[in-house]
C-alpha cells in the first residue's frame, strides 16, 4: 500500500510540475483561444486516468 501510496505522490508531482513549466513558457491566454495548450491538458488528463488505472492494478496485485 506504502507503494501506491508512492506512485501516486509522485505522478501528481510530475503532473504538476509539467502543468507549471508548460504554463510558465507560454503567454498569458485562456485555455479556449489556445487549441495547443488544450491539446496538451487534454494528454496530461489521458495520462492520469491510465496511471490511476494501473495504480488500482497493483494495489490488487498486492491484496492477492
Amino acid at each position: 500500500e506504502f507503494l501506491g501510496w508512492l506512485v501516486l505522490i509522485a505522478v501528481i508531482a510530475g503532473v504538476v510540475f509539467l502543468i507549471t513549466r508548460y504554463s510558465s513558457s507560454q503567454h498569458p491566454t485562456s485555455s479556449s483561444s489556445n487549441p495547443k495548450m488544450e491539446e496538451t491538458m487534454e494528454r496530461l488528463l489521458e495520462e492520469i486516468r491510465l496511471l490511476r488505472k494501473e495504480i488500482r492494478e497493483l494495489r490488487e496485485e498486492f491484496k492477492e
